[in-house]
């Protein structure tokens, strides 16, 4: 017998259809709900309230919240109580689909609304799941309103000088709401708290200003109605410090909590998940330095009693448990005033490899420990090798191995499959691959050479330890292994194979997405062309007739002589002789004429020209104008050569099988 919804229900929902169990929502929100138009993100809530139980039942026993139509938002949360507890979940649906679910937390500062979540740019739709008994449930979105923030991220170097200060980024550099009412400061400091924000660790540092108003608009929306953001300073992934509530820097704001546990303290967030990932390194120094001299400037020798997590002062599970086992460490430096002189403990700044370790952890291909040390000179083994190459690989899936002394669902199995079925991995046998075996520096390189394509190259190598090998000419050529020795038998250790890694890194210029990418990386592979010495490649700089010469030169193998034409670096290169360059390295094929150029006929480069076009070396020039006199960029040029090596499905990507940077 299905059980008559009261009319006194119908009206209670407002609007909220029923189907199935699962509420949907209309996509505006009710007029009590609006708020005015910002130049910032706004909060708007949607009620759902007095569920009637029978509906709760089928739900399996969780009251969902669910709908795909509203305006796009970035962050949620919710406002709810329960009796029973339980947990608490929400996930949003983003243009690629449903994101993971997210643990809801109540708030740090007590009542009856959770923490917001930062889900991600332009979420359009949200599932919520509570106890089965919440009640007074309202559902929370931050929205992006109004003209984008104009933003700077320069510190005030001389105030933090002055203050002996670490970088901290002011609330003008992420476009803070001003705070509203009276500010009240601490007139002294008993302590400074660990937090962190929940959300998604994934983001990227142009979305951190954003993330930081979108939290800010939430507690100052319905959901909490703050005066201003609830934490003193925020610390992102990248190890940037963010003042957040006003005037937390040179005075210290209070943070008001109903709950009494953040009244006179310093309140340091981690902007993410610190539940089941660690913080990266460079975000526990930031945070223990911080910590060390807030601290200390408000009179405060900072203590190992001094510097804790919220949780330890506090009914709350924040921070998650990852940042909590981390919080020794903050203390640490806090305590200390002396924060790694380098990015670990154990690896100074004056070490030549130091930014190759900070690299590879905070792009957590090499993780440093949580003890912040990186432990440098631990032998790497045979599994770990790979699983490194697999990360800077972007996380290739692969299907089989033929290894049977590889346990199913060893955490280095992923990789394994990968790169045993991309043909770049040797086992120790044709079964055995010995993971827990330490990897020599021979078989590393031989792992390196293959994922790049293993390219041949026309000079032998120069190491006195070492016979004739491929790979170690590649190796000596792209200057990746220096020095009159080698040593191929010994044992790779953690710090060598973050400086080979770091040295085969992406330029910065040159993304996934970049049209050039993969003709940039056959070169720099094939040590045809390189980048500057700040590892950009320029792609869209000229090429000049000096870097196009020796580039052409070393594509032919280094011939003697050189193209013709060929004068100092200093003048750019324009089409009409870029033509001619490479239709001699090409032989100087004759083709039929006249080409679909009209202004070509009669010129010294009109079979070039016309050839190039047959051989479509230049796709972005368009008939029927050739421009002889435009400049060439490094990468049009560079494709060009890609081109002309007759790689296959030059444009839309290397071979099957072929790894790439």
């Amino acid at each position: 017998m299905v059980k008559a919804v009261p009319r006194r229900l119908v009206r209670t929902l407002l609007g909220v259809t029923l189907l199935a169990g699962v509420l949907v929502h209309p996509s505006v929100p009710p007029a009590a709900a609006q708020a005015p138009a910002s130049s910032g993100p706004t909060e708007h809530a949607y009620r759902v309230d007095d569920v009637d139980p029978q509906l709760r039942s089928l739900a399996g026993g969780r009251l969902v919240a669910r709908s795909v139509r509203v305006d796009p938002f970035t962050t949620i949360g919710a406002s709810f109580t329960s009796s029973a507890g339980g947990e608490a979940r929400v996930r949003a649906h983003l243009p690629s689909g449903w994101t993971p679910w997210f643990a809801l937390h109540h708030g740090h500062e007590g009542g009856a609304s959770t923490d917001p979540v930062w889900v991600g740019d332009a979420a359009d739709g949200y599932e919520v799941r509570l106890p089965a008994d919440a009640v007074g449930v309202v559902v929370h979105l931050v929205r992006p309103t109004g003209e984008a923030v104009e933003l700077t991220r320069t510190p005030d170097a001389a105030t933090e000088a002055a203050n002996a200060a670490p970088p901290v980024q002011r609330r003008s550099a992420w476009g803070a709401a001003p705070y509203r009412g009276t500010i009240r400061y601490n007139d002294r400091v008993t302590r400074g708290v660990v937090h962190h924000t929940v959300n998604t660790n994934g983001y990227s540092a142009d979305q951190v200003p954003g993330m930081l108003r979108s939290i800010q608009a939430y507690h100052q929306g319905s959901a909490r109605n703050w005066p201003d953001i609830a934490y003193n300073f925020i610390v992102d992934r990248f190890g940037t410090i963010w003042e957040a509530r006003a005037r937390s820097y040179d005075r210290l704001t209070r943070v008001s909590a109903s709950s009494g546990t953040t009244e006179d303290t310093v309140t340091v967030a981690f902007l993410g998940d610190g539940s089941s990932q660690a913080a990266p390194s460079a975000s526990i120094r930031a945070m223990g330095r911080l910590l060390g001299w807030k601290l200390r400037k408000h009179g405060l020798r900072p203590t190992r009693a001094n510097v804790v997590a919220h949780r330890e002062i506090g009914q709350t599970s924040c921070p998650g448990a990852a940042l909590l086992a981390q919080v020794p460490t903050i203390e640490r430096i806090a305590i200390e005033g002396n924060p790694p002189s380098g990015p670990f403990y154990d690896v100074p700044w004056t070490d030549s490899d130091a930014r190759a370790v900070d690299w590879a952890a905070d792009e957590e291909i090499i993780p440093g420990f949580e003890d912040l040390t990186f432990r440098p000179r631990r032998p790497a083994s045979r599994a770990d090798t790979v699983v490194w190459v697999w990360r800077l690989a972007g996380r290739p899936s692969g299907a089989s191995h033929p290894f049977t002394d590889v346990p199913e669902g060893a955490p280095y199995e992923e990789a394994l499959q990968w790169a045993s079925g991309a043909g770049i991995v040797r086992g120790v046998t044709a079964t055995r691959f010995g993971p827990g075996e330490d990897s020599t520096r021979q078989e590393f390189v031989d792992l390196l050479w293959r994922w790049v394509g293993s390219p041949e190259v026309a000079v032998d190598h120069h190491f006195t330890d070492a016979g004739a090998r491929e790979s170690l000419d590649w190796a000596s050529a792209s200057d990746l292994v220096t020095g009159a020795g080698f040593r191929p038998s010994a044992v790779v250790l953690r710090v060598t194979a973050a400086a080979f890694l770091h040295h085969l890194r992406p330029f910065e210029d040159v993304g996934r997405g970049h049209v050039a990418r993969r003709a940039v990386d056959w070169a720099r592979a094939h040590v045809i062309a390189g980048g500057f010495p700040d590892h950009t490649f320029r792609p869209a700089d000229a090429v000049t007739r000096g870097q196009a010469a020796g580039w052409v030169w070393r594509f032919l193998d280094r011939p003697p002589g050189g193209p013709s034409g060929a004068a100092p670096s200093g003048h750019d290169l324009d089409r009409a002789t870029a033509v001619t360059w490479l239709w001699e390295a090409a032989g100087s094929p004759t083709v039929t004429l006249p080409s679909g150029y009209t202004d070509v006929a009669g010129a010294p480069h009109e079979m070039a020209a016309a050839w190039a076009q047959d051989f479509g070396l230049f796709p972005d020039v368009v008939a029927p104008t050739f421009a002889a006199s435009t400049v060439v960029t490094r990468a049009q040029f560079v494709r060009a050569l890609y081109r002309l090596a007759g790689l296959p499905n030059a444009w839309d990507g290397p071979p099957p099988g072929t790894v790439r940077f």
